[in-house]
């Protein structure tokens, strides 16, 4: 009785502190060598165990095509006695592999599901060690590199998408509704660069006003959201510009908003048109000569513009 109550007291400990089973079933892949699904499934039960939080067992056997079911994995699992059961699948598609791990529950519950890609036979192990500390911390693969781990696909520059750019001229009118003097319509020509990012339009411009009693000089920077995708493409939004202007009164520099809409023609052609309407307000005042009086001007202007 004696000996009986000393080796449950020594064995309750390791019972308590036993670590939960996790059995790595054999590793199913596409378009990958059955050598290296075989490694996948022996690397992967040896970066569980390194993460001291479970026991890895390798079932051996060959994966095949498909990835394992709910059902077969908790079949598995409970042939075993494991406490889970970790199921790895690898598509290989042109140069790069998606690894996905499934973990099941004894009772075939789907209690984690993790993906990452390898970009070579190298990646593999970082991308398996990754799934591994996955299951361990609960943060997903992609978030939770260091610098031994970071992939190779990782490390490519990100591809981004070209942006269509053409040059125009503009020629226009700019209508004050307020000066601080009597202005008449002052004709007006530019030079542009637009920028087609597809989701929205951006614009460099510098050009300048000049009438018979006012005048200005511009170069500004504008942003405008396409309101569709077709070869006529009205469009909204507006213009950020410096200007030094002369209204009627002493002048005056600083920085001008503009906002408005226009159409675009030939969005889909290497020669387009636009035609734009604007409200714009500097916001700086301009005093008069005749008096003390001082005026932010605002008002109209119109643009016609073709670009190549």
């Amino acid at each position: 009785m004696l000996f009986t109550s000393l080796i449950l007291a020594i064995a309750t400990p390791s019972i308590a502190h036993a670590k939960p089973v996790i059995a790595v079933a054999p590793v199913s892949g596409i378009n990958v060598h059955q050598g290296y699904l075989d490694a996948s499934g022996d690397v992967f039960a040896g970066h569980l165990r390194a993460t001291g939080a479970y026991q890895a067992l390798v079932i051996p056997g060959e994966g095949g095509r498909h990835e394992l079911s709910a059902a077969a994995a908790k079949a598995l699992g409970n042939s075993i006695n494991a406490s889970a059961v970790a199921v790895l699948h690898v598509t290989r598609l042109g140069s790069a592999a998606t690894i996905r791990l499934s973990i099941y529950e004894a009772n075939g519950a789907l209690s984690h599901t993790d993906q990452l890609k390898a970009l070579t036979p190298d990646d593999m192990d970082k991308v398996l060690a990754r799934l591994a500390k996955g299951v361990a911390t609960g943060e997903p693969a992609k978030h939770n590199a260091d610098i031994e781990t970071v992939t190779e696909q990782e490390g490519r520059p990100l591809a981004r998408m070209a942006v269509n750019s053409t040059w125009g001229i503009k020629i226009g009118m700019l209508v004050p509704a307020k000066s601080v003097g009597s202005v008449d319509a002052l004709p007006g020509i530019g030079v542009y660069w637009l920028y087609d990012a597809r989701s929205f339009l951006a614009e460099v411009d510098v050009g300048f006003h000049n009438g018979q009693n006012a005048s200005d000089i511009y170069l500004g920077i504008g942003g405008f959201v396409p309101l569709s995708r077709g070869n006529v493409t009205p469009y909204l939004g507006g213009n950020l510009r410096w200007i030094a202007a002369e209204y009627g009164g002493s002048g005056g520099s600083g920085l001008q908003l503009a906002g408005g809409g226009g159409v675009l023609l030939g969005r889909l052609s290497t020669v387009q048109f636009r035609a734009d309407l604007q409200y714009f307000l500097n916001t700086f005042r301009e005093r008069s000569y005749k008096n003390d009086d001082e005026t932010m001007a605002h008002g109209l202007s119109f643009n016609l513009g073709i670009s190549f």
